[in-house]
């Protein structure tokens, strides 16, 4: 085969494949018509016209016809799904239709569906949930329900003593809505009036809502925060309420601590603590009300500081390791902080003059640890920072210590077993345990010795001399 032929032949297969696959999807799509449903009534305005396509390739477009009037068109469609078109039409009957085309060109026309658009002339339907009542809070929820069955709802509004005073957008139909509003102490009469998307309004039959608001308290003294060496305090305050006071009680942290029943309303009323001890003191008010409601002031804070604590020194802090020595690459630093009277809230490492570490539980008198620390080879300095309930505070010395990468060396220990420590214990017991006698034997042999020695020199001497004295005799 010439290869001039091969780019022909190539186009040639192409082709073939490409009539193939055409020749393949010959069926028109598939489309089911979801709503409106033939012969329904709708109201006027933005009609959705819904519809699944389907087909063996991709859906490539499709379009609403209304009275054989093509009025949308979207090529964006997803096949065997929901697809949604969306137009207005006024009032009258009306004919729709949907043409799909597939990718291989196929299309398929529905049926027609007859629908009539009309005027929604029916108001909304509402109903109150909560009628005639009293509540004892300023904030009020009024809750309704609204209906429509027509256009459905653009909005409604909630109207005290004739006069709109909140408006929500947002409405789900026959389900509990609600409106929040804050009411001065009264009797009130409400409504709620819903208009639908066709201008179609109705508003509901007013209820009444009594408003009883709690009493006021105005605490006086003492100021919050306020520290004072005195051991007697006078709480006082001013109530005030439209209706009578029945009592008023002094609160000390939870617990109740006095009730008073005389109360003056619009005047400094007080309550009275004697020999109070060193003590931190959070206090309110609760004051009632002859209907029985009640109220809390914001709660206070006094402290009450003997003179023996406001005199009291500042914190004492010793340090107790690394104090001037030699550590090898990190070392646990160790303080003691003290204080007679207060308690220590807080003491700080410093390591080089910069903070490195902060103790907030410091247990005075005791031996406190930081953490564990290494260090870059040479001289460093450190203090300790402590400060108390007073927020007095105190410096400790500054200490050194060098850091090396090598340990000292030991100092070695002499060691001995338990038989030479016996043995020479044995020794000397008994040189230092011989009697005197002992002592003058030892003495009398020592010098016997060198004597019987020379005694011995001087025999062999002596038989020397005779033996020579026999000789000359027998040559004679």
């Amino acid at each position: 085969m010439r290869r001039e032929w091969l780019p022909l032949i190539t186009i040639i297969l192409f082709a073939a494949l490409a009539v193939g696959v055409t020749a393949d999807d010959t069926e028109s799509p598939s489309i089911e018509l979801i709503t409106p449903e033939s012969d329904s009534t709708l109201y006027y305005g933005q009609i959705d016209f819904k519809f699944k396509p389907n087909d063996n390739s991709d859906v490539y477009r499709c379009k609403l016809y209304v009275d054989e009037d093509m009025v949308r068109s979207s090529s964006d469609i997803t096949k065997d799904s929901e697809n949604t078109f969306s137009q207005n039409l006024l009032e009258g009957t009306y004919k729709w239709s949907m043409w799909c085309e597939d990718s291989a060109g196929n299309n398929r026309t529905t049926s027609n569906r007859s629908i009539t658009v009309s005027a929604d002339t029916q108001p909304p339907n509402i109903t109150l949930q909560n009628f005639i009542e009293t509540e004892k809070k300023e904030t009020i929820e009024f809750n309704y329900t609204v209906v429509d069955n027509g256009s459905g709802i653009e909005k409604c509004e909630l109207i005290v003593d004739e006069n709109v005073v909140q408006t929500s957008t947002s409405i789900t139909e026959n389900e509990s809505q609600h409106f929040t509003y804050g009411l001065a102490e009264g009797d009130w009469a409400w409504s709620v009036k819903c208009t639908d998307n066709h201008a179609n309004y109705k508003q509901s039959d007013s209820s009444q809502v009594s408003i009883l608001l709690p009493p006021q308290i105005e605490l006086v003294s003492p100021d919050d925060n306020q520290e004072t060496v005195d051991d007697e305090l006078i709480f006082k305050y001013i109530p005030k309420s439209t209706r009578k006071i029945e009592r008023c009680d002094l609160w000390i942290g939870d617990e109740l601590n006095q009730t008073s029943f005389d109360i003056t309303k619009d005047k400094e009323n007080s309550f009275e603590l004697t020999h109070v001890p060193t003590q931190l003191i959070e206090w309110t008010i609760q004051c009632r009300d002859s209907e029985e409601v009640s109220v809390n002031a914001s709660a206070r804070t006094v402290i009450v500081t003997t003179t023996e604590i406001l005199e009291s020194a500042p914190p004492a802090v010793m340090l107790v390791h690394p104090i001037d020595i030699t550590i090898v690459n990190k070392t646990k630093f160790s303080y003691k902080a003290s204080s007679e009277l207060l308690n220590i809230t807080i003491c700080e490492l410093f390591i080089d003059d910069l903070w490195n570490e902060t103790d907030a539980e410091v247990e005075t008198g005791v031996q406190q640890d930081f953490s564990e620390i290494s260090f870059e080879l040479g001289n460093h300095s450190w203090y300790v920072l402590c400060i108390d309930d007073r927020d007095q505070s105190t410096f400790s010395e500054n200490s050194s210590f060098i850091v090396t990468d090598k340990s000292p060396e030991p100092v070695k220990e002499l060691q001995f077993d338990n038989e030479t420590i016996e043995a020479e214990k044995t020794t000397m017991a008994d040189i230092l345990g011989q009697s005197g006698l002992r002592r003058a034997v030892k003495i009398v042999i020592l010098l016997l010795i060198p004597l019987i020695i020379v005694i011995l020199v001087l025999m062999k001497e002596l038989q020397g001399g005779q033996a020579i004295t026999g000789l000359y005799s027998k040559r004679e």
